[in-house]
C-alpha cells in the first residue's frame, strides 16, 4: 500500500515523523535515504493539523467527498422527516414497498385462486422466473 492510499485511509493526513512515514510506506534505511525527498515533495502540511502532511489533490477530493456525503445526509433526513409527516407516500407507486402485496395477485379479481410466494405444505409449485408461484383455491 502507497503511502496515498494511507493518507486517504487515515482521514487524509499523514505524521510529519519521517520515522512513521518509513514505516508506513515499507522502506528500508537505504531505500528510504535514496527516495525520501521525491516522497515528500509529494506531500504538503496539512492545513488543520500543524503535526500532520496531506496531498494537495487528495485533500481536494476528501473535501469534495465530505460535502457530497452532507448533502446526501440532509436530503436523507429530509425524506425521513417528510414520510413520518405522511406526505411522502409511496402509494400507487410501482416501484415502492407501500405495504400492499405486488405481483399477480393484486391483477386478480376477486374469487380468483390467490397467488403466493413461497411453498405452503403440500401444494405442487411450478416454476416462473427467479420465483416459485404457487396456486391454490381461497
Amino acid at each position: 500500500m502507497d503511502l496515498i492510499s494511507f493518507c486517504w485511509d487515515l482521514g487524509c493526513k499523514l505524521p510529519k515523523d519521517e520515522a512513521a512515514l518509513q514505516k508506513l510506506a515499507d522502506l528500508s534505511d537505504e531505500d528510504w535515504e535514496e527516495n525520501q525527498e521525491a516522497i515528500l515533495n509529494q506531500f504538503v502540511d496539512h492545513p488543520d493539523d500543524p503535526d500532520g502532511l496531506t496531498h494537495p489533490k487528495l485533500l481536494d477530493l476528501w473535501k469534495k467527498a465530505g460535502e457530497f456525503s452532507e448533502k446526501q445526509r440532509e436530503k436523507s433526513k429530509k425524506a425521513v422527516a417528510k414520510r413520518r409527516r405522511g406526505k411522502g407516500t409511496t402509494q400507487g407507486n410501482p416501484k415502492c414497498n407501500s405495504g400492499k402485496p405486488r405481483g399477480l395477485s393484486q391483477t386478480l379479481p376477486t374469487g380468483h385462486p390467490r397467488v403466493t410466494h413461497g411453498s405452503p405444505a403440500g401444494h405442487p409449485s411450478t416454476s416462473t422466473s427467479m420465483y416459485k408461484y404457487h396456486v391454490f383455491g381461497t
